[in-house]
């Protein structure tokens, strides 16, 4: 559990650094950018709306990082001699296929 937390807040710091130097390539490459971006107003519409956006998308990829989590341990545990392997790996990937 203590790694799940850690990746997640890791995944965040990450997807900050990243939008931050996305941010500054975007304002170095458009013109006027840089004295426009201050009037963009952020209602409580848009808010709410980002809000929607992210929340679907963590409960969309949930489960599939959830099921890419368990046919991980289940590769390891092949590799490791501790269980079918590949075997287990095709069950645990019948299981989470989508369609």
């Amino acid at each position: 559990m203590l790694r799940l937390a850690g990746a997640v807040i890791g995944g965040l710091v990450a997807w900050m650094v990243l939008v931050t130097l996305l941010n500054f390539g975007v304002r170095a490459a458009i013109p006027g950018y840089h004295a426009a971006e201050p009037t963009f107003a952020f209602t409580l519409t848009m808010i709410g709306c980002l809000t929607i956006a992210v929340l679907t998308f963590l409960l969309t990829f949930a489960p599939l990082v959830w099921a890419g989590a368990r046919l991980a341990r289940t590769a390891v545990r092949g590799v490791r001699g501790g269980g079918g392997g590949c075997a287990d790996i095709a069950v645990v990937g019948a299981r989470s296929s989508v369609g």
